[in-house]
C-alpha cells in the first residue's frame, strides 16, 4: 500500500523512520551548505577553506574553520573595515585551533592568529596593533561560521519537514505493509 493509504498513526511512523536524525552521517543532504560557505570564504579572502562540523543537540555543536589553504590577509581586513598596515604584508595569518577543538567543533574553537615567527621585528605598538587585528579578525570569521551553523541547521529542519519527508516518500512510490514496513 502507499503512504497516502496508511493510517494517520502508521503515516507519523513511516516519516519518523525516514527522518535524517543523524545529520553526521549525511553530508551529502549539507554538501551545497558547504560548498557555499568554501565559495564565500574565499571571497573574503580565506582560500580553499575546509569546515569541521556537528548538529544540531550537543552545547559543543557548530562550524569550526579547520584549515585553508592561503589567506588574502588584505581582503580580510577590507571586510572588517579595519586598516592593513603595511608591516602585515610580510606576516602570515594562520589558523590555530584549542584544545578543545578535539572534542567540539563550534566556532569557539579555533582562532586566527599572526605567525610568532615573523613579528620579532615589530615595535611594541606595532606588536599590539597586530594583536588588537587578530582578535577583529577572528570575530569577524567566527561570525561567519556562525552564518554556516545557521544555514546547515535550516537545511536539517527542511530536510526532516514532514512535507519533504511525504514528497521523498511519494517520489519514490514506496509501498508499505499496513505496519509501516517497506515492502
Amino acid at each position: 500500500m502507499l503512504f497516502k493509504e496508511l493510517s494517520k498513526e502508521v503515516q507519523i511512523k513511516v516519516l519518523n523512520n525516514f527522518r535524517c536524525n543523524d545529520p553526521d552521517n549525511h553530508d551529502y543532504a549539507y554538501q551545497n551548505v558547504i560548498d557555499n560557505a568554501t565559495h564565500y570564504f574565499k571571497s573574503i579572502g580565506i582560500h580553499g577553506a575546509q569546515f569541521v562540523w556537528s548538529g544540531f543537540g550537543s552545547q559543543g555543536d557548530g562550524v569550526r574553520l579547520d584549515e585553508c589553504e592561503y589567506i588574502d590577509l588584505e581582503r580580510l581586513c577590507k571586510l572588517c573595515n579595519i586598516e592593513c598596515e603595511d608591516f602585515f604584508k610580510d606576516i602570515t595569518l594562520s589558523i590555530y585551533k584549542n584544545r578543545s577543538a578535539n572534542r567540539y567543533t563550534s566556532h569557539t574553537t579555533f582562532s586566527l592568529e599572526f605567525d610568532e615567527g615573523m613579528t620579532s621585528e615589530l615595535t611594541a605598538d606595532q606588536y599590539t596593533i597586530l594583536g588588537a587585528h587578530e582578535y577583529l579578525l577572528t570575530a569577524k570569521v567566527r561570525e561567519q561560521c556562525m552564518n554556516v551553523y545557521k544555514e546547515l541547521y535550516d537545511e536539517y529542519m527542511f530536510i526532516n519537514s514532514d512535507e519533504y519527508v511525504t514528497s521523498t516518500i511519494e517520489g519514490n512510490e514506496y509501498e508499505f505493509n499496513p505496519c509501516g514496513c517497506i515492502i
